[in-house]
């Protein structure tokens, strides 16, 4: 098997998604939501020279990402275009894009300021933002944070945000985070 770090192919792919991303991004405003023409090219991921089945070798990372870019740029639900009303995903612009790539460049583990100052310090700023565009004072924990969001967007959906009568899941769990920090 070809070590993924060593791959020849490595930098090649990379220049190909480079190179992909400016069209595909620019195709969105005339492309449809969904093209049912494209659902038949699902099939090809499956690996199809060898019945679908986990190969004994890898193919390499330009002949897999070929692949990839070939049916995604077709089959995806292209959800970063002006015709996608469905649910609040985002839409993926040149400078969010740049981030992500930078993100997944970057690999890093936020879960402990030990395992990675760098996401650390970008969630600190970040937090400190949101602390200032929602005018909430600066000792709220991050918590506090979160449920305050939670709160002022229940409001907006109106005094019974629970929906059917029972308190959701997720409403609890935010109450229960705020109660353990404080």
């Amino acid at each position: 098997m070809t070590d993924p770090l060593r791959d020849a192919d490595g930098d090649e792919a990379l220049r190909r998604v480079y190179e992909a991303a400016g069209p595909y991004l620019s195709s969105l405003a005339d492309r449809p939501v969904h093209d049912p023409d494209s659902q038949a090219l699902l099939g090809q991921l499956w690996h199809p020279a060898n019945g679908g089945a986990l190969p004994e070798r890898g193919e390499g990372a330009a002949a897999a990402l070929d692949r990839l870019l070939r049916v995604g740029t077709a089959a995806a639900t292209h959800s970063a275009g002006p015709r996608f009303f469905h649910f609040i995903i985002g839409g993926t612009t040149p400078a969010a894009l740049a981030a992500d790539w930078t993100a997944s460049l970057l690999d890093q583990n936020a879960a402990f300021r030990a395992s990675s100052r760098l996401a650390s310090e970008v969630e600190t700023i970040a937090l400190t933002w949101l602390r200032e565009l929602f005018g909430l004072p600066a000792k709220k924990s991050q918590a506090r944070i979160v449920w305050t969001w939670v709160v002022r967007n229940c409001r907006q959906v109106g005094p019974d945000c629970r929906g059917a009568g029972s308190t959701p899941a997720w409403l609890r769990i935010f109450h229960t985070v705020l109660a353990a920090t404080g």
